[in-house]
């Protein structure tokens, strides 16, 4: 079964959010207290297949697409003060 792109994912706590572009790269938006940063990720490694393959199987929470445009621009606000 063909898997359809983009997906978008919330890690624990929502302290992390993923948007899935393809089968082996994602974008990581990420909260740490008052900070913000975006880490892109393509998988070439093994540990990196592995965190793919928990955000497509179920190991993290499933959003809608404007669910994680709402967190994204929660998260973006952070970098503005």
């Amino acid at each position: 079964m063909e898997m359809e792109f983009p997906r978008w994912f919330a890690g624990p706590g929502r302290q992390s959010i993923y948007a899935v572009l393809s089968s082996i790269s994602w974008v990581e938006h990420q909260k740490l207290g008052a900070r913000y940063s975006v880490y892109k990720f393509e998988a070439k490694t093994y540990p990196d297949h592995l965190r793919m393959t928990a955000m497509l199987e179920g190991g993290f929470e499933p959003l809608s697409h404007a669910d994680y445009i709402a967190l994204k621009q929660e998260f973006e606000q952070l970098a503005e003060l």
